[in-house]
C-alpha cells in the first residue's frame, strides 16, 4: 500500500510539473481538442504533443522510458478507483494491460504468468499493482530523466536570448 500511495504521489507531481510549464510558458490551447486529447490519450502522451508542438521537441532523445511514465499514471488511477471496497489489493484493469508489452507495476510470479500468451488476455484474471521499492525507485529515476532533459527546453523557451 505505500509503494502505491508513493506511486499516487509521483504521477500528481508529473502532472503539476507539466502544468507548471503549461502556466509559466503561458501555453493555450484550443480546450476542445486538448479535453479529446487527454480524455483518450493521457496526460502523459497529451503534454508529450503539446510540449513537442510548442517547443518543437525530438521526444526520441528524451532518456526517460514513456511506458513507464503512463503507467505511473495508470497506477495511481487503479489506485485511487479500485473495483472492490472489500479488498485492499487493487487490481489492473484489462484495458490499461493492453497498450504495453510488459507491465511494469506487478510482481514477479504475477510477470512470469502473464507473460504466457495464452494468458495474456484472459479477462476474468487481473494483475495485482504491486509497486516494490526497486520499481518505485526505477519510477522516480524515470520522471528524474524526464525532469533534467526538459527542464533546460523549458527554460530556453520561457526565456528565449
Amino acid at each position: 500500500m505505500l509503494g502505491r500511495c508513493c506511486i499516487s504521489m509521483l504521477s500528481a507531481s508529473i502532472k503539476l510539473y507539466f502544468k507548471t510549464w503549461e502556466s509559466k510558458l503561458c501555453i493555450t490551447w484550443d480546450q476542445k481538442l486538448k479535453d479529446n486529447v487527454f480524455k483518450k490519450q493521457g496526460f502523459i502522451k497529451g503534454y508529450q504533443l503539446y510540449f513537442g508542438e510548442v517547443l518543437g521537441l525530438s521526444w526520441d532523445d528524451c532518456p526517460a522510458d514513456f511506458d513507464i511514465l503512463e503507467q505511473i499514471v495508470l497506477a495511481r488511477i487503479s489506485d485511487q478507483h479500485p473495483d472492490s471496497i472489500a479488498r485492499l489489493e487493487v487490481k489492473h484493469s484489462l484495458s490499461d494491460r493492453r497498450p504495453f508489452s510488459e507491465r511494469f507495476f506487478v510482481s514477479d510470479t504475477e510477470r512470469k504468468l502473464f507473460a504466457d500468451p495464452e494468458m495474456a488476455d484472459v479477462t476474468w484474471m487481473k494483475p495485482t499493482v504491486h509497486v516494490s521499492r526497486e520499481m518505485l525507485f526505477s519510477a522516480i529515476k524515470h520522471v528524474d530523466e524526464l525532469g533534467e532533459w526538459l527542464e533546460p527546453k523549458m527554460l530556453a523557451a520561457k526565456n528565449p536570448r
